[in-house]
Protein backbone atom coordinates (compact mmCIF):
# COMPACT_ATOMS: atom_id res chain seq x y z
CA UNK A 1 0.00 0.00 0.00
CA UNK A 2 1.04 3.62 -0.47
CA UNK A 3 2.57 5.27 2.32
CA UNK A 4 0.07 7.47 3.98
CA UNK A 5 0.26 11.58 3.22
CA UNK A 6 1.56 13.49 5.41
CA UNK A 7 -1.27 16.92 6.72
CA UNK A 8 1.44 19.34 6.21
CA UNK A 9 4.16 20.08 3.82
CA UNK A 10 7.49 18.53 4.79
CA UNK A 11 10.18 18.91 5.88
CA UNK A 12 9.01 21.19 8.31
CA UNK A 13 9.74 22.08 12.47
CA UNK A 14 7.31 20.69 15.15
CA UNK A 15 6.89 23.97 15.84
CA UNK A 16 5.63 25.08 12.23
CA UNK A 17 2.80 21.54 12.59
CA UNK A 18 1.48 22.62 15.67
CA UNK A 19 1.08 26.23 15.51
CA UNK A 20 -0.32 25.70 12.10
CA UNK A 21 -1.37 22.51 11.03
CA UNK A 22 -2.87 21.07 13.51
CA UNK A 23 -6.18 21.42 15.92
CA UNK A 24 -4.39 21.30 19.43
CA UNK A 25 -7.53 22.84 20.72
CA UNK A 26 -10.32 20.82 20.45
CA UNK A 27 -10.91 18.14 22.95
CA UNK A 28 -9.53 14.54 21.84
CA UNK A 29 -11.74 12.11 20.16
CA UNK A 30 -12.12 8.38 21.90
CA UNK A 31 -9.26 7.04 19.41
CA UNK A 32 -6.84 9.56 21.05
CA UNK A 33 -7.65 8.49 24.69
CA UNK A 34 -6.91 5.12 23.54
CA UNK A 35 -3.69 5.45 22.52
CA UNK A 36 -3.29 7.74 25.91
CA UNK A 37 -3.82 4.71 27.84
CA UNK A 38 -1.44 2.52 25.76
CA UNK A 39 1.16 5.18 26.21
CA UNK A 40 0.75 5.73 30.26
CA UNK A 41 2.63 3.32 32.79
CA UNK A 42 1.14 0.10 33.07
CA UNK A 43 -0.56 0.18 36.99
CA UNK A 44 -0.45 4.15 37.30
CA UNK A 45 -3.67 6.18 38.68
CA UNK A 46 -3.23 7.62 34.96
CA UNK A 47 -3.61 4.69 32.80
CA UNK A 48 -6.36 3.63 35.49
CA UNK A 49 -8.12 7.02 35.39
CA UNK A 50 -8.37 7.17 31.34
CA UNK A 51 -9.05 2.99 30.94
CA UNK A 52 -12.45 4.17 33.46
CA UNK A 53 -13.65 6.59 31.62
CA UNK A 54 -13.17 4.80 27.91
CA UNK A 55 -15.69 1.86 29.61
CA UNK A 56 -19.09 1.91 28.27
CA UNK A 57 -21.04 2.91 31.14
CA UNK A 58 -19.22 6.01 31.73
CA UNK A 59 -20.05 7.90 28.60
CA UNK A 60 -21.20 10.37 30.31
CA UNK A 61 -18.68 11.02 32.50
CA UNK A 62 -16.49 10.89 29.86
CA UNK A 63 -18.50 13.98 27.79
CA UNK A 64 -18.26 15.93 30.61
CA UNK A 65 -14.13 15.38 31.01
CA UNK A 66 -13.41 15.79 27.78
CA UNK A 67 -16.67 18.46 25.88
CA UNK A 68 -18.54 20.05 28.85
CA UNK A 69 -14.86 20.67 30.58
CA UNK A 70 -13.44 21.26 27.42
CA UNK A 71 -9.98 19.50 27.63
CA UNK A 72 -7.64 19.74 24.94
CA UNK A 73 -4.76 17.13 24.74
CA UNK A 74 -2.64 19.37 26.23
CA UNK A 75 -4.30 19.88 29.45
CA UNK A 76 -4.88 16.09 29.70
CA UNK A 77 -0.98 15.97 29.18
CA UNK A 78 -0.26 18.41 31.55
CA UNK A 79 -2.43 16.54 34.33
CA UNK A 80 -0.83 13.19 33.49
CA UNK A 81 2.65 13.98 33.25
CA UNK A 82 3.66 10.59 33.33
CA UNK A 83 1.91 9.83 30.12
CA UNK A 84 4.73 10.84 27.42
CA UNK A 85 3.85 9.86 23.96
CA UNK A 86 5.89 9.92 21.14
CA UNK A 87 5.66 13.14 19.54
CA UNK A 88 5.14 11.37 16.13
CA UNK A 89 1.91 9.78 17.43
CA UNK A 90 0.65 13.13 18.19
CA UNK A 91 1.24 14.25 14.87
CA UNK A 92 -0.75 11.41 13.59
CA UNK A 93 -3.61 11.30 15.83
CA UNK A 94 -4.55 14.83 15.89
CA UNK A 95 -6.72 16.27 13.30
CA UNK A 96 -6.15 18.77 10.79
CA UNK A 97 -6.73 22.42 11.79
CA UNK A 98 -10.41 22.62 10.02
CA UNK A 99 -10.64 26.49 7.45
CA UNK A 100 -12.95 28.63 9.02
CA UNK A 101 -15.19 30.26 6.33
CA UNK A 102 -16.57 34.00 6.79
CA UNK A 103 -19.20 35.58 5.13
CA UNK A 104 -18.09 38.70 2.96
CA UNK A 105 -19.43 42.02 4.21
CA UNK A 106 -18.55 44.06 1.36
CA UNK A 107 -19.41 44.76 -2.45
CA UNK A 108 -16.71 44.11 -4.79
CA UNK A 109 -17.69 47.24 -6.78
CA UNK A 110 -17.60 49.60 -3.50
CA UNK A 111 -14.14 47.42 -2.18
CA UNK A 112 -12.19 46.63 -4.47
CA UNK A 113 -9.27 46.15 -2.72
CA UNK A 114 -10.49 45.47 0.45
CA UNK A 115 -12.77 42.36 1.69
CA UNK A 116 -14.85 42.86 5.21
CA UNK A 117 -15.73 40.32 7.33
CA UNK A 118 -17.81 40.66 10.46
CA UNK A 119 -17.67 37.87 13.15
CA UNK A 120 -18.25 37.25 16.86
CA UNK A 121 -15.18 36.56 19.22
CA UNK A 122 -15.11 33.27 20.82
CA UNK A 123 -14.26 33.47 24.28
CA UNK A 124 -14.80 31.53 27.27
CA UNK A 125 -13.28 29.71 30.48
CA UNK A 126 -13.26 26.11 31.11
CA UNK A 127 -14.62 24.37 33.67
CA UNK A 128 -10.79 23.88 34.30
CA UNK A 129 -9.79 27.92 34.19
CA UNK A 130 -8.64 27.81 30.90
CA UNK A 131 -9.20 30.62 28.60
CA UNK A 132 -10.16 29.51 25.51
CA UNK A 133 -10.50 31.90 22.39
CA UNK A 134 -11.56 30.47 18.91
CA UNK A 135 -8.59 29.95 16.26
CA UNK A 136 -9.31 33.02 13.84
CA UNK A 137 -12.08 35.68 15.90
CA UNK A 138 -9.13 35.21 18.79
CA UNK A 139 -6.21 36.37 16.18
CA UNK A 140 -8.51 39.14 14.48
CA UNK A 141 -9.44 40.87 17.71
CA UNK A 142 -6.08 40.83 18.44
CA UNK A 143 -4.81 42.58 15.45
CA UNK A 144 -6.15 45.95 16.14
CA UNK A 145 -4.94 46.73 19.76
CA UNK A 146 -1.07 45.34 18.65
CA UNK A 147 -1.61 47.90 15.91
CA UNK A 148 -2.97 51.14 17.74
CA UNK A 149 -0.47 50.37 20.35
CA UNK A 150 2.16 50.72 17.65
CA UNK A 151 0.45 54.11 16.22
CA UNK A 152 0.43 55.57 20.00
CA UNK A 153 3.82 54.52 20.54
CA UNK A 154 4.96 56.19 17.17
CA UNK A 155 6.03 53.40 15.33
CA UNK A 156 3.22 51.15 13.59
CA UNK A 157 5.74 49.55 10.82
CA UNK A 158 6.72 47.74 13.80
CA UNK A 159 3.75 45.90 14.39
CA UNK A 160 4.12 42.39 12.01
CA UNK A 161 1.06 41.42 10.85
CA UNK A 162 0.09 37.77 10.65
CA UNK A 163 -0.52 36.25 7.52
CA UNK A 164 -2.67 33.66 6.73
CA UNK A 165 -3.77 31.42 3.82
CA UNK A 166 -7.34 32.66 2.39
CA UNK A 167 -9.95 29.98 0.64
CA UNK A 168 -12.40 31.65 -1.57
CA UNK A 169 -15.50 29.17 -1.18
CA UNK A 170 -18.04 29.34 -4.51
CA UNK A 171 -21.59 30.83 -3.05
CA UNK A 172 -24.67 30.65 -4.81
CA UNK A 173 -25.65 33.90 -1.70
CA UNK A 174 -25.47 36.12 -4.58
CA UNK A 175 -28.04 39.33 -5.52
CA UNK A 176 -30.28 38.08 -8.05
CA UNK A 177 -28.88 39.37 -11.50
CA UNK A 178 -32.04 41.12 -12.25
CA UNK A 179 -31.48 44.68 -10.25
CA UNK A 180 -35.41 45.22 -9.86
CA UNK A 181 -36.51 41.58 -8.43
CA UNK A 182 -37.30 42.07 -4.80
CA UNK A 183 -34.50 40.68 -1.89
CA UNK A 184 -36.30 39.47 1.52
CA UNK A 185 -32.88 39.20 4.06
CA UNK A 186 -33.20 37.84 7.43
CA UNK A 187 -29.68 38.16 9.26
CA UNK A 188 -29.57 38.45 12.74
CA UNK A 189 -26.36 39.17 14.40
CA UNK A 190 -23.32 38.87 12.34
CA UNK A 191 -25.42 36.89 10.16
CA UNK A 192 -26.22 40.52 8.77
CA UNK A 193 -22.29 40.27 7.10
CA UNK A 194 -23.29 39.26 3.40
CA UNK A 195 -26.44 42.08 3.66
CA UNK A 196 -24.01 45.11 4.57
CA UNK A 197 -22.75 43.94 1.10
CA UNK A 198 -26.00 43.36 -0.85
CA UNK A 199 -26.70 46.83 0.60
CA UNK A 200 -23.96 48.40 -0.88
CA UNK A 201 -23.86 46.56 -4.17
CA UNK A 202 -27.82 48.05 -4.97
CA UNK A 203 -26.62 51.63 -3.79
CA UNK A 204 -24.25 51.51 -6.26
CA UNK A 205 -26.75 50.00 -9.05
CA UNK A 206 -28.86 52.42 -8.08
CA UNK A 207 -26.47 55.67 -7.67
CA UNK A 208 -23.53 54.71 -9.73
CA UNK A 209 -25.29 52.65 -12.64
CA UNK A 210 -28.29 54.27 -13.07
CA UNK A 211 -30.06 50.90 -12.74
CA UNK A 212 -34.09 50.81 -11.63
CA UNK A 213 -33.35 48.43 -8.05
CA UNK A 214 -36.23 46.41 -6.87
CA UNK A 215 -37.59 45.98 -3.03
CA UNK A 216 -34.43 45.43 -0.93
CA UNK A 217 -36.05 44.50 2.72
CA UNK A 218 -33.81 43.69 5.57
CA UNK A 219 -34.81 42.13 9.09
CA UNK A 220 -32.30 42.07 11.58
CA UNK A 221 -32.02 41.24 15.66
CA UNK A 222 -29.96 41.43 18.38
CA UNK A 223 -29.52 41.53 22.38
CA UNK A 224 -29.34 45.08 22.50
CA UNK A 225 -29.15 48.75 20.59
CA UNK A 226 -25.67 48.96 20.88
CA UNK A 227 -25.29 45.57 19.24
CA UNK A 228 -26.62 46.81 16.00
CA UNK A 229 -24.02 45.85 13.42
CA UNK A 230 -23.58 48.85 10.38
CA UNK A 231 -26.53 50.74 12.03
CA UNK A 232 -25.22 53.87 10.16
CA UNK A 233 -25.05 52.52 6.99
CA UNK A 234 -28.30 51.23 7.26
CA UNK A 235 -30.05 53.66 8.77
CA UNK A 236 -28.02 56.19 5.66
CA UNK A 237 -29.54 53.22 3.53
CA UNK A 238 -33.31 53.25 4.58
CA UNK A 239 -33.36 57.28 4.73
CA UNK A 240 -31.89 57.28 0.78
CA UNK A 241 -35.21 55.31 0.39
CA UNK A 242 -33.25 52.21 -0.89
CA UNK A 243 -33.46 49.76 2.02
CA UNK A 244 -36.93 48.94 4.35
CA UNK A 245 -35.30 47.92 7.85
CA UNK A 246 -37.12 46.03 10.73
CA UNK A 247 -34.95 45.87 13.79
CA UNK A 248 -36.06 44.19 16.88
CA UNK A 249 -33.81 43.69 20.27
CA UNK A 250 -34.14 40.62 22.43
CA UNK A 251 -33.08 41.65 25.77
CA UNK A 252 -34.51 45.10 26.10
CA UNK A 253 -36.82 44.95 28.97
CA UNK A 254 -40.93 45.08 28.05
CA UNK A 255 -39.52 44.17 24.20
CA UNK A 256 -42.89 42.75 22.83
CA UNK A 257 -40.86 41.22 19.29
CA UNK A 258 -37.78 39.61 20.41
CA UNK A 259 -36.64 37.37 17.20
CA UNK A 260 -36.90 37.80 14.16
CA UNK A 261 -39.06 35.64 13.65
CA UNK A 262 -41.78 37.77 15.67
CA UNK A 263 -40.59 40.64 13.47
CA UNK A 264 -41.96 38.47 9.95
CA UNK A 265 -44.91 37.82 11.82
CA UNK A 266 -45.95 41.08 12.52
CA UNK A 267 -45.15 41.96 8.78
CA UNK A 268 -46.55 38.51 7.25
CA UNK A 269 -48.83 40.65 4.62
CA UNK A 270 -45.09 42.61 3.39
CA UNK A 271 -43.51 39.22 3.61
CA UNK A 272 -46.54 37.39 1.55
CA UNK A 273 -46.70 40.36 -0.63
CA UNK A 274 -43.12 39.90 -1.59
CA UNK A 275 -43.10 36.18 -1.72
CA UNK A 276 -45.89 36.56 -4.47
CA UNK A 277 -43.63 39.17 -6.23
CA UNK A 278 -41.18 36.49 -7.09
CA UNK A 279 -38.64 38.14 -4.21
CA UNK A 280 -35.68 36.08 -3.30
CA UNK A 281 -35.08 35.47 0.20
CA UNK A 282 -32.00 35.00 2.12
CA UNK A 283 -31.29 34.06 5.82
CA UNK A 284 -28.01 33.59 7.26
CA UNK A 285 -27.03 33.26 10.65
CA UNK A 286 -27.79 30.30 13.31
CA UNK A 287 -28.56 27.00 12.25
CA UNK A 288 -29.44 25.38 15.33
CA UNK A 289 -32.74 27.95 16.35
CA UNK A 290 -32.99 30.81 14.40
CA UNK A 291 -32.87 29.54 10.78
CA UNK A 292 -35.59 26.71 12.14
CA UNK A 293 -37.85 28.99 13.57
CA UNK A 294 -37.88 31.40 10.24
CA UNK A 295 -38.53 28.30 8.09
CA UNK A 296 -41.51 27.35 9.99
CA UNK A 297 -42.52 31.01 10.47
CA UNK A 298 -42.51 31.10 6.31
CA UNK A 299 -44.62 27.76 6.41
CA UNK A 300 -47.12 29.68 8.75
CA UNK A 301 -47.36 32.51 6.41
CA UNK A 302 -47.64 30.33 3.32
CA UNK A 303 -50.98 28.17 4.97
CA UNK A 304 -52.16 31.90 6.77
CA UNK A 305 -52.86 34.19 3.90
CA UNK A 306 -51.69 31.55 0.84
CA UNK A 307 -55.29 29.60 1.55
CA UNK A 308 -52.75 26.12 1.82
CA UNK A 309 -53.26 22.88 4.36
CA UNK A 310 -50.15 22.42 6.73
CA UNK A 311 -49.04 19.75 4.67
CA UNK A 312 -49.30 22.40 1.29
CA UNK A 313 -47.27 24.69 3.36
CA UNK A 314 -44.53 22.55 4.21
CA UNK A 315 -43.95 21.65 0.27
CA UNK A 316 -44.55 25.50 -0.60
CA UNK A 317 -41.40 26.38 1.19
CA UNK A 318 -39.54 23.28 -0.21
CA UNK A 319 -40.15 24.41 -3.54
CA UNK A 320 -38.85 27.69 -2.69
CA UNK A 321 -35.61 26.52 -2.23
CA UNK A 322 -35.64 23.69 -4.77
CA UNK A 323 -36.86 26.72 -7.03
CA UNK A 324 -33.36 28.70 -5.63
CA UNK A 325 -35.58 31.05 -4.04
CA UNK A 326 -34.70 30.69 -0.21
CA UNK A 327 -30.96 30.52 0.37
CA UNK A 328 -29.32 29.95 3.48
CA UNK A 329 -25.83 30.72 4.64
CA UNK A 330 -25.94 29.34 8.88
CA UNK A 331 -23.96 27.84 11.18
CA UNK A 332 -24.01 26.13 14.24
Amino acid sequence: SSPKQSPFPCPTTYRTAFTHYLDIVTPPRTHIIQALVQSAPEGSPSRGHLQALLSPESKEELNRYLNVDYRSLADILLQYPDIRPPVDLILELLPRLQCRYYSIATSSRVSPDTVAICASLTEFTTNTGRQVTGVATGMFANIKPAFEAAVAAGDPASVAFPTMPVFIRSSSFKLPALSTRPVLMIGPGTGVAPFRGFVQERLYQRDNLNREVGDTVLFFGARFPEEFLYEEEFRAAEESGLLELHVCFSRVPGTQHKYVQHLLEVHRERVWDLIQRNALIYVCGDAKNMARDVNRKFVDIARDLGGLTEEDAVNFVKKLRSDARYFEDVWT
